[in-house]
């Protein structure tokens, strides 16, 4: 059976995605290749602070001369095309949204919508998929495309490929949030990084440190859950450091991670609780070391960004699952072991065998690097410290 996607093209992808997180000039031409693949029309990256209404990050793509000025003149009807305010804050943010699932009657061939009516029509969009990168007290933002009526409406490859882009983007753009991306194109990385009270730590694949920033360096100082070893990098607890690993395993350039991954779909970062009393998000970005800007970096090197953490409704369960890769099934195991339940008791209520939970345990342990089930429920403690 064909791919619905080469392993080439979507690692092609991701990477100019995370270029993106460094030269936001380049968004347009990112955001270009998208449309290829997923033959659409048109794409629109926006990110508004809801502190003062300033545009944060805006690009566009696929327009017409014509059309580029009147984005923002018909902005303000999106809202009501995709069903209106509360419609939109049900969106899940780890998904993307197909307008003609969520709303069809916008674009339905008898449409009142004044946006369909005067924006989409003229132009010839027939449907669109958007994702959601920023729904918080700060900011609100999305990227969104256009899907013109010769390709019909879309369909199940082009939500599965945005699926899978999901997390980069969202992290892509977090991680432009947390860096003055301004200063670092134009000024010398390692005097800016420096300037920043984020500890920003540069390493290699092996967790090797290229470079520390001296926020960083303080948090070393302290010998909290950030630490510096004989020259490599250290999260503590273990846990912690292990969900490090693993992050960097799955956002390296060269393996894009599958659709069914839930730890790659993660894009709040890793939970920290560091000794300072701060909770924070370690953010993985791989650095392309071919950049003029970016002398420090070698090849496969990455930054971690420590970013203050903006606490989500997510309870300890959630957070393992997504940081581990757990399996719905594994999942499932593991709600009613911290709920309590025996593996005799988790079987009757699962209606499964006590072998099977016994299968799904151990793979529980070995993902998280526990070996008994006391250890597994002070995982979670320790999660439930980080979660609201």
């Amino acid at each position: 059976m064909t791919p619905f996607i080469s392993h080439d093209r979507l690692s092609g992808m991701i990477g100019h995605i995370y270029d993106c997180a460094l030269d936001p000039d380049l968004w347009p031409a990112t955001m270009d290749e998208i449309c290829r693949e997923l033959d659409l029309r048109t794409g629109v990256v926006s990110l508004i602070s809801l502190l003062d209404g300033r545009p944060l990050l805006a690009a566009t793509t696929g327009f017409a001369p014509e059309w580029i000025g009147k984005v923002d003149e018909y902005a303000d009807g999106l809202v009501e095309l995709w069903g209106g305010p509360q419609t939109i804050h049900t969106l899940p943010l780890d998904a993307p949204a197909v307008l003609s699932q969520v709303n069809p009657r916008a674009i339905a061939e008898d449409s009142q919508d004044p946006f369909h009516i005067r924006f989409n029509q003229p132009q010839g969009f027939v449907d669109a998929i958007a994702v959601g990168i920023s729904r918080d007290h700060q900011t609100i933002g999305t990227i969104g495309f256009n899907r013109h009526r010769d390709a019909g409406l879309i369909g199940p490859r082009e939500t599965r490929i945005m699926h899978l882009l999901v997390p980069h983007l969202q992290r892509a753009i977090t991680v432009s949030r947390v860096l003055d991306i301004r200063k670092i194109a134009s000024q010398n990385m390692e005097s800016v990084l420096n300037g920043l009270r984020i500890p920003i730590v540069l390493t290699a694949r092996d967790l090797r440190i290229l470079f520390a920033n001296a926020a960083a360096e303080q948090c070393f100082s302290i010998r909290g859950g950030l630490a510096s070893s004989a020259g490599r990098l250290q999260l503590h607890p273990a846990s912690m450091h292990r969900a490090l690993e693993l992050a960097l395993a799955k956002v390296a350039r060269k393996s894009a991670a599958p659709v069914d991954d839930a730890a790659a779909r993660n894009p709040f970062g890793i939970p920290l609780a560091t000794a300072d009393g701060h909770l924070r998000s370690v953010h993985v970005l791989p650095l392309n070391p071919h950049r003029e800007t970016l002398p420090l970096v070698q090849d496969e090197a990455f930054a971690l960004i420590f970013s203050p953490r903006n606490l989500v409704s997510e309870n300890a369960l959630n957070i393992i699952a997504s940081l581990f890769g757990l399996t719905g099934g594994e999942k499932r195991i593991l709600e009613q072991i911290l709920n309590g339940l025996t593996i005799q008791e988790t079987a009757e209520r699962l209606a499964i065998s006590k072998s099977t939970v016994r299968t799904h345990l151990l793979h529980i342990f070995d993902k998280t690097g526990v070996r008994r089930q006391a250890e597994l429920v002070a995982l979670a403690a320790s999660f439930s410290s980080l979660a609201l």
